[in-house]
């Protein structure tokens, strides 16, 4: 009975399909749970990834917005706290902004809910954008040299002088008598023609760079030759045939005489002037004439502010010696300086006027002596700006000095012991008879009513492989 038991198989079927329902059913649960776990991960992955992409349209707005401000170069153009942007689907993004020097560091982090309940997704990113700021001197390179715009005639350097300034000819150069260029730079857009004994430099000390742009000769006869050099007279380090192409910056009369302070249309609001208004423009400001005659600036002691409230906007004063110069300054007529002066000037400032003559033992510096190696155009700079077409609208003569600049529209002439310090622009320059033009401190900045082209704005640019994130 017992044997035949243990023979008797006919329960097996409920056993077997009982631990095939287990399996099935551990094999459902197994597949639910990883099911889950993947749909989880798949909504964690998708998160993280928004959680990205957030940060990284953070930064480009930021990017954009100091890409386009006015001037990327303002500490302002972004802030330097974290910033929300417009609300963005499924998170937000807050950005900011740090400036050392022109190069900006921008920072964008972003925020989306987890899916999984825990602490919001969060992804930063960074990256650097480089600003080039406004430079003024780079689009006015004119006020680097002793410039001559004409095209029609040869500048004319004769007789006796010394030219050690930088040196830029429009159109030909003609030098004669027994001298010597000696300035750092040429720049000849023409021909250059030098007659024995003058020369170009010198074996000993040859001229840095030197460019001419049609050849050279030694004599008034034969072919102007390229490369110059020492047949032609030419001593120089560093020859190029290809000058730059410089411009004489624009001069807006009109604008000045309207704007000047103090000039015919703003008179003193502090002291007054010698002869009243009227020196400034006899038509009160009516009509720009250039009808205000002869204006003597250091004739007796005085003093004429304009102050828009409390705010200095121009000053000229004289006062034994001292002139001090603020802002624009307009005189619808001639200035002459001479008579056995010194005249030391403070301040930094333009003034505007028909033609300009500084004559007969007069020194005008912005430094005592007229030193150039003290002497800080920074600090103190006077533009003269001759706004008359003449062929001598500038006129420095017999025994003078100016330590300063020199804007005229039509020509100038340095001749009989003169000496210049300083820029000039002009259309013609003539220098003969012991005149004299001597290099300066390099200048850092123009002035406001400087005769100058719009400089190109301040730009902003992203720097390449400085993605982190």
């Amino acid at each position: 009975m017992i044997a035949r038991a243990w023979r008797d198989e006919s329960g097996i079927a409920l056993i077997m399909a009982l631990v095939t329902l287990f399996v099935l059913s551990l094999t459902l649960v197994t597949v639910l749970d990883f099911s889950a776990a993947n749909a989880r991960s798949a909504r964690f992955s998708a998160s993280d990834q928004r959680a990205v992409s957030l940060a990284e349209s953070g930064f480009n707005d930021a990017a954009a917005i100091l890409m386009s401000a006015p001037d990327p170069s303002l500490s302002s153009a972004l802030p330097g706290t974290p910033t929300g942007t417009a609300p963005r689907e499924g998170g937000t993004v807050v950005y900011s902004g740090t400036k050392s020097g022109n190069l900006w560091t921008i920072t964008a982090t972003s925020s989306v809910p987890n899916p999984t309940g825990g602490s919001p997704l969060t992804h930063t990113v960074s990256g650097q954008v480089q600003v080039t700021p406004s430079d003024p001197l780079a689009s006015n390179l004119a006020w680097n040299y002793v410039f001559s715009d004409t095209t029609t005639s040869c500048m004319q350097i004769q007789n006796s002088y010394s030219l050690a300034a930088p040196l830029y000819v429009r159109g030909n150069l003609c030098m004669s008598g027994n001298n010597t260029f000696t300035g750092a730079l040429l720049d000849v857009r023409g021909s250059v023609q030098v007659r024995d004994p003058s020369n170009i430099g010198s074996a000993g000390s040859p001229i840095p760079k030197v460019r001419v742009a049609n050849g050279c000769r030694a004599g008034t006869s034969g072919s102007f030759v390229t490369p110059c050099g020492t047949a032609q007279r030419v001593y120089t380090s560093s020859f190029e045939a290809v000058p730059p192409d410089i411009s004489k910056p624009p001069i807006d009369i009109a604008r000045w005489y309207e704007e000047a302070k103090p000039g015919p249309k703003h008179y003193c609001t502090s002291g007054t002037f010698p002869g009243g208004s009227s020196k400034f423009d006899p038509d009160n400001g009516t009509a720009q004439d250039w009808d205000a005659g002869t204006i003597n600036l250091t004739g007796s002691n005085y003093s004429c502010a304009v102050y828009g409230g409390v705010v200095l906007k121009g000053l000229i004063a004289y006062n034994s010696g001292i002139l001090s110069i603020f802002g624009t300054i307009f005189f619808d007529g001639d200035i002459s300086l001479g008579g056995n002066q010194d005249i030391l000037y403070t301040g930094r400032g333009v003034i505007y006027a028909r033609n300009v003559t500084i004559r007969n033992h007069t020194t005008l510096c912005g430094v005592t002596s007229c030193n150039q190696t003290t002497w800080d155009p920074a600090t103190n700079l006077l533009l003269l700006v001759a706004g008359g077409a003449g062929a001598t609208a500038y006129t420095l003569e017999n025994n003078t000095r100016f330590q300063g600049a020199i804007y005229a529209v039509g020509g100038s002439s340095l001749q009989n012991s003169s000496e210049h310090q300083g820029p000039i622009i002009t259309d013609s320059v003539s220098v003969q008879n012991n005149g004299n033009l001597y290099s300066w401190p390099p200048l850092t900045d123009l002035l406001i009513g400087m005769p100058q082209f719009t400089p190109a704005p301040p730009s902003a640019a992203y720097i390449p492989g400085s993605w982190r994130g």
